[in-house]
């Protein structure tokens, strides 16, 4: 009978905060989201310690770490790696993306109305850094064939933008952890913003807006109906391309 995974104990959270953890989290993370790790693929601590130069101690810490922050899935199957359980990159599903990409836009609808109450001095700057990664976007795209590396960073800076101006700590750790989950769907799922250009400039647009302007309650609905209009175009792209590690 398959059990649960047991949970982790005081022992694990400490080699979790060490050094060789740290580097062994970030390596991990950095190898799922640029899908060297494919959605799916088994996560076996002997071979990735061997991949990562380190013991297999750090590398169970990494796992665990990155089980928190929904990079890594323990399912029951073969090839265990405690009590009948094994660890595998998180698929890419439909229905994964639509929370993660919501949960984003309740996160930034909270900083965009937080941006919308700064000074004016740090409002008009922030929103000219906004519209400056929005023109970059858009001429990324209009590339001839599109930059879609450049639009991706582009995507990435005007979104963390305002977190970095006007998010407090507690918020801007709840963003880092979402941004690499959605990473890896901004890229699998990328010609999403190639089709949907208009409609990722224009939400952009209404956000720079009502920071620039000051308004708080038109930040915040213009940048949750950003993030819902991401959800559905790349959402679209799933049911065309398929689920990713998923079997």
């Amino acid at each position: 009978m398959t059990t649960r995974p047991p949970r982790t104990t005081p022992r694990q959270a400490i080699a979790a905060r060490g050094p060789a953890s740290g580097v062994a989290c970030s390596r991990l993370r950095a190898l799922i989201v640029q899908g060297q790790l494919a959605p799916g693929a088994p996560l076996i601590e002997s071979m990735l310690a061997a991949r990562l130069g380190v013991s297999r101690t750090p590398v169970r810490a990494a796992l665990l770490r990155l089980e928190q922050e929904g990079l890594v899935r323990r399912t029951p199957g073969p090839a265990p790696t405690t009590n009948g359980w094994r660890a595998v990159v998180s698929p890419l599903t439909a229905g994964d993306l639509r929370e993660i990409f919501l949960m984003a836009g309740a996160l930034e609808a909270m900083v965009a109305r937080q941006a919308a109450a700064l000074d004016g001095r740090r409002r008009i700057a922030l929103a000219a850094t906004l519209a400056n990664a929005n023109l970059g976007l858009r001429a990324a795209i209009a590339e001839r064939p599109p930059d879609l590396a450049a639009a991706q960073d582009l995507h990435a800076r005007f979104h963390r933008a305002c977190v970095d101006m006007a998010g407090g700590p507690r918020l801007r750790a709840e963003v880092d952890t979402l941004a690499p989950q959605v990473a890896r769907y901004l890229r699998v799922y990328s010609a999403a913003t190639i089709y949907a250009i208009d409609e990722f400039v224009a939400g952009h647009e209404a956000m720079t807006a009502a920071i620039r302007a000051g308004d708080g309650d038109a930040a915040e609905r213009a940048a949750g109906a950003d993030w819902r209009v991401t959800a559905d175009r790349h959402g679209e792209l799933v049911a065309i391309l398929g689920e990713r590690g998923t079997w």
